[in-house]
Order: C-alpha cells, then sequence, then structure tokens
C-alpha cells in the first residue's frame, strides 16, 4: 500500500526562497518535505508572522482549500535547498481516486 502511495507523488527540487504556496491562492496540493525546511507564514500589517515550519518528513495539506474551496490562509516557503513531493489530494483519496 505505501509503495503505491508513494508512485502518486512527485518529486521537486526546490531551492531556498521557493514559494510554494501563495496566500489568497486555491490548492489541492498535498506537499511532503522530503529534504529541508518550509516556512509557514502570514502577512499582518505589512509583516511577515511566521506561523509554523515544516520539517523533513511532515506533510502540508491545505484542509480549508480542499474541503470548503477557500483560499489559502498563508506562504509557504523554502528556508533552505531541497526536495519536496508534491501530488493532487484527489488522487490520495480513496473516495475519488478511481473517479468516484
Amino acid at each position: 500500500m505505501a509503495s503505491e502511495v508513494d508512485k502518486l507523488f512527485v518529486e521537486r527540487e526546490v531551492k531556498r526562497g521557493d514559494l510554494l504556496v501563495r496566500e489568497g491562492s486555491h490548492t489541492d496540493r498535498v506537499l511532503f518535505f522530503e529534504q529541508g525546511i518550509a516556512r509557514e507564514y502570514t502577512i499582518a500589517e505589512g509583516v511577515e508572522v511566521t506561523n509554523y515550519f515544516h520539517l523533513e518528513s511532515t506533510f502540508y495539506i491545505p484542509l480549508a482549500s480542499i474541503f470548503l474551496g477557500k483560499e489559502v490562509g498563508s506562504n509557504v516557503e523554502m528556508e533552505e535547498n531541497g526536495v519536496v513531493r508534491v501530488a493532487p489530494y484527489h488522487t490520495l483519496d480513496p473516495r475519488t481516486a478511481d473517479g468516484g
């Protein structure tokens, strides 16, 4: 089962400063941080406010965007060069992966 799920993700090399998710956008992409650290932040009154750090071997899943159709509420930016694996949520959801 794990090897089947692994095949659904595309490996992507990323650089420090790459913006993986933009605040205010809509996305269904699930990110797995294989190598490197990313910072999740918002901009409040012109100031960047860090909310979370995504460390290696962790996921980013934009739940409100996927399930409620809401805009993403924060930015996700790489803090160092790394490798991120990416998959659209619908390919991972067994209820929708086969089109049903």
